[in-house]
């Protein structure tokens, strides 16, 4: 008589998302955290601004969210622009400037040709 046994192998860790959105923002998210290891600059500039915002003789405390809410309400379209090239790594830039050669010439050069076509010029 043979028994056979199987060995099933779980995973460990997080489970991988089925679907990733880009760019999508879940609007039931009412909690965020933030952390600033690693950016001692932003933290001090953060700490400071709500140091002079507590420099008074009465009422409450201004909280960080008291900040946050002031902020985000002054964020114009050049101020979201500007964070969106910021996320974009060396890469991803070349990839956009090849990109938008491309559709105001008219062609369709890889990242490699555009590199040879600009070489050209000089």
């Amino acid at each position: 008589m043979e028994t056979s046994v199987e060995s099933v192998s779980k995973k460990k860790g997080r489970k991988a998302r089925e679907e990733r959105r880009v760019g999508a923002v879940d609007e039931s998210k009412g909690k965020f955290i933030v952390s600033f290891r690693g950016q001692p600059e932003t933290a001090k500039i953060i700490n400071e601004a709500l140091a002079r915002a507590n420099d008074k003789s009465f009422g409450r405390k201004v909280e960080f969210t008291d900040l946050v809410k002031i902020l985000f309400r002054k964020i114009n379209d050049r101020d979201i622009q500007k964070l969106q090239e910021m996320s974009l790594n060396r890469t991803q830039k070349i990839e956009l400037m090849v990109r938008k050669y491309n559709e105001t010439h008219g062609l369709n050069l890889s990242v490699q040709d555009y590199v040879l076509h600009k070489s050209r010029e000089f």
